[in-house]
């Protein structure tokens, strides 16, 4: 029966609110009528719901009387389409299965809708392979159709099960590059040796886009293979750089042999990349002129050269390259010498904290303050003081320290409260912004009294606003403080900022703050549908869906609670 009722609610294939059909207004207010009283039965008997979460931590729940004082959603632009819509009937959809509705959404969804459902897909079980095999099967013989099947292949390569190497074998016979590239990339994510001959058969006549891609999943399925045909290219004056960067030969006699006599048909960076190949299987001969191409007055030849060392990880080698004018090879240096044990490293990179251009510099602070230097410590908290990028780059090496290392964030924010301005205005919101990058109750206390207390705009949009989304990027801390403003705060549209910032974190903490405002029925529609918007993004479905549902029951207002079905309708029909 229920079934039944949920169909005629509206057709499969059409939104409940989408105005393309006319039925006559009478008809509809029985409909209307009907379908609420076969809600609340369905409601109080359907036996599709998922078991609710573990009870949430403090949510922030109001201990005060919550004030419309005249909100207006539509002057919200997080609300304010969704208000436009307010007009949906009640959902009625099984909750139970969600796997085809969210396979819906990643082919007919909008962008916002398709970046979550991606996501849950590729966290999803069996079922959400299934239906994404189905969609790929289906649609595989309809050259129109090919974008649903780079679609269905993208999120299958993107699990971490190699779930979708059957489907991305199928496709690599469709005729559009598009899918046969798709299903490339499923098989280099998820590489088998016993697909190289499939692989290679796609090359003759192959377009230069197709080329490229099936070659690099040449490599990644057999490597070995795959240096067989490069060297053997290389013999026929064909030499591919790609195939032959970090050309591994270490171990393998014949292959070496194949490397030294593959070496004089080439030139260029080919050829500096089998000199690697050889220097790394320990040629000396070949490390000599490798030495001698980074010294050349090419800077071409020495880029081939330091990539080419790179490749082949002939960190020593690179060590001859840490001087070079060229600010590029310096840069490359520091990352591959980032980790300190190479001897000389070291050395090298407390130099690069004077390099004369700006990215081997910070390359270099980030570097050594994550190997713990206490110069490059020093720098960083020195640097605070300088300019807003100076002072970003030194929270962003520090950053990771700070988490565990008590002494240097009280250091840190010691010099940042002395450089803070006492009165309010733009040179105090950038050492505030600083604060929201220290995960620290005193930064996260100082930002909430900002909040309260600033009345700006600050980059189009309130200052409280404004500070709420700093204390949403500082984790935890800025959680718990969010909660306990929210717990005294009566102004709805602050309160919404506040809902807004508790979704920051992306993590559980974050999901339990937001269903404990989804589930306050104290609380004012708008932050509730808020947090229902927000979870729908954070998943996981088969959890937030049906308290979206009893949620949106519980709404007592008409027009919020029709806002609620829209949600319901556009994120969960099948």
């Amino acid at each position: 029966m229920r079934r039944a009722i949920a169909s005629s609610a509206a057709p499969p294939d059409s939104h409940p609110c989408d105005a393309s059909s006319f039925i006559p207004r009478r008809i509809i207010a029985r409909r209307v009528a009907c379908l609420s009283l076969a809600f609340l039965c369905a409601w109080s008997c359907s036996a599709d719901e998922a078991p609710e979460p573990p009870a949430t931590q403090a949510s922030g729940a109001s201990t005060s009387v919550v004030l419309d004082q005249g909100f207006d959603p539509s002057n919200d632009e997080r609300l304010a389409t969704w208000w436009a819509r307010r007009g949906c009937p009640p959902f009625l959809g099984d909750t139970s299965d969600l796997a085809p509705a969210l396979a819906k959404r990643l082919l007919d969804g909008s962008r916002d809708t398709l970046r979550w459902a991606r996501g849950e897909l590729m966290r999803g079980g069996p079922e959400c392979v299934a239906e994404l095999e189905r969609i790929a099967a289906e649609n595989l013989s309809e050259p129109a159709h090919a974008t649903r099947v780079v679609a269905a292949l993208e999120v299958l390569g993107s699990r971490s099960d190699g779930s979708g190497r059957a489907a991305a074998l199928r496709s690599l016979e469709h005729r559009a590059d598009s899918v046969r590239i798709a299903a490339l990339a499923v098989l280099r994510n998820h590489p088998d040796p016993a697909d190289w001959d499939r692989i290679q058969a796609l090359l003759p006549g192959a377009s230069d886009d197709l080329r490229q891609h099936a070659r690099a999943a040449l490599k990644h399925s057999d490597p070995r293979r795959t240096a067989v045909l490069a060297l053997a290219e290389v013999r026929d004056g064909m030499g591919d750089e790609r195939l032959c960067a970090g050309l591994v030969a270490r171990g393998d006699d014949e292959l070496v042999a194949l490397v030294r006599a593959s070496l004089p048909a080439a030139s260029g960076g080919v050829a500096v990349h089998l000199l690697a190949s050889l220097a790394a299987a320990g040629d000396e001969a070949a490390r000599g002129e490798l030495s001698s191409v980074l010294r050349h007055e090419s800077v071409v030849l020495r880029q081939n050269a330091a990539t080419a060392c790179a490749a082949a990880d002939l960190r020593e080698l690179l060590l001859l390259a840490r001087h070079d004018e060229d600010p590029s090879i310096r840069l490359l240096c520091v990352k591959q010498l980032a980790d300190g044990s190479t001897p000389g490293a070291l050395e090298f990179l407390r130099d690069a904290l004077d390099d004369a251009a700006a990215e081997p510099r910070a390359a270099a602070l980030e570097a050594l303050i994550a190997l713990g230097d206490q110069q490059a410590i020093d720098r960083g908290v020195a640097s605070l003081g300088g300019t807003t990028d100076d002072r970003n780059l030194a929270l962003r090496s520090l950053g990771p320290r700070l988490e565990h290392d008590m002494a240097l964030r009280s250091r840190v924010l010691d010099r940042l409260f002395e450089l803070r301005p006492a009165t309010a205005g733009t040179a105090r919101r950038e050492i505030d912004r600083a604060l929201g990058m220290v995960p620290d109750e005193r930064a996260a206390q100082v930002l909430a009294e900002a909040a309260r207390g600033d009345t700006d705009l600050v980059q189009g949009k309130s200052a409280h606003r404004w500070y709420c989304d700093l204390l949403g990027g500082m984790g935890r801390t800025g959680l718990a403080r969010l909660l306990a403003m929210r717990s005294d705060e009566s102004q709805v549209a602050r309160r919404v900022d506040l809902a807004w910032a508790l979704s920051f974190g992306r993590d559980d903490a974050a999901r339990d703050a937001l269903h404990g405002v989804l589930d306050d029925e104290r609380a004012h529609p708008a932050e509730r549908f808020l947090a229902a918007e927000l979870l729908v993004r954070l998943g996981p479905a088969s959890q937030v869906a049906p308290r979206l549902k009893r949620a949106a029951i519980s709404i007592d207002a008409p027009a919020w609670r029709g806002v609620f079905n829209c949600l319901l309708w556009d994120s969960y029909a099948k």
